[in-house]
């Protein structure tokens, strides 16, 4: 059984995971701002949005999530399986689209399209499901908005692991045998999730 000390973690963790994600963000304005000057208003109405978004989470999670009730406990592990199985998706998809496309000849557009729906309605799945399981409405639409939080979140990590996986490609053992740190797929990855 998941105590609640296990909930408060993973409010915390998921709390780290958002204070990553905004250190990244200003780390790539402060490294890029001509991503902000060449956008005009434009790029002023998406970091309003951005900054609403994280609020909103980081509210979400230190105040709403507790898993005290039998409902808020489905309502977690819902989410998260959800959440993960979301990022997983978002994940191929980005794959699909900018890596193996051009292997995958006619399978490339069925599968993209397939993906972006999975992807799309996995959170209204995810709240369907957990409003059958409770009875309540309230309770699905948290597991939706955790679907998509998690899975968020989770794709937008996954943008580390290529450069975890070069760095272990590119130590002196496997450095005189292996070409695929400097493949242009490897490098379209990077790119993509970025």
């Amino acid at each position: 059984m998941i105590t609640p000390r296990w909930y408060a973690l993973f409010r915390w963790l998921f709390m780290l995971g958002l204070l990553f994600l905004v250190l990244r963000s200003a780390l790539a304005i402060i490294t890029h701002p001509s991503v902000i000057t060449t956008a005009g208003s434009t790029a002023v109405i998406y970091l309003a949005l951005f900054v609403v978004a994280v609020i909103f989470y980081s509210w979400w999670f230190l105040f709403r999530i507790r898993g005290t009730t039998p409902s808020e406990r489905l309502t977690i592990r819902q989410g998260n399986t959800s959440g993960l199985l979301g990022g997983g998706i978002w994940i191929l998809e980005v794959v699909v689209a900018n890596v193996i496309s051009t292997r995958l000849g006619a399978f490339q557009a069925p599968l993209y399209a397939g993906l972006v729906l999975a992807g799309y309605f996995l959170p209204i799945v995810a709240a369907l499901l957990t409003t059958r399981e409770t009875g309540q409405i309230r309770w699905g639409v948290q597991a939706g908005l955790l679907t998509g939080m998690i899975g968020g979140l989770s794709s937008f990590s996954s943008r580390f692991f290529p450069s975890l996986v070069l760095a272990v490609l590119q130590t002196p053992k496997h450095s005189r045998n292996s070409t695929t740190a400097a493949s242009p797929t490897s490098k379209r990855f990077w790119l993509a999730i970025g």
